[in-house]
């Protein structure tokens, strides 16, 4: 088993377990600006010539942020806008 580390983002850390059964573990925010280094990290993985028997992605590290959107209008979080629909 290898383990590789990736942090050339500042809001993602990628370490890869590689062998028979490959696990990507991922640590911090996934957003827009980490994602390409998620997906190109996956991609070099399935493009190799040796395949792994399987590919898990460890998502417990991964922290979420909630962020209120608001409507065109400004005044009221879209949350709340669903909210009050139903």
């Amino acid at each position: 088993m290898k383990r590789v580390a990736d942090n050339s983002t500042t809001s993602i850390e990628i370490e890869v377990e590689s062998g028979q059964d490959t696990i990507v573990h991922l640590k911090g925010r996934v957003d827009v600006d980490s994602s390409p280094a998620v997906r190109n990290r996956l991609r070099a993985i399935l493009l190799k010539d040796a395949l792994p028997y399987s590919v898990s992605v460890n998502l417990a590290g991964v922290t979420v942020r909630r962020e209120r959107r608001w409507t065109s209008a400004g005044a009221t979080p879209a949350r709340e806008l669903v909210r009050s629909t139903r």
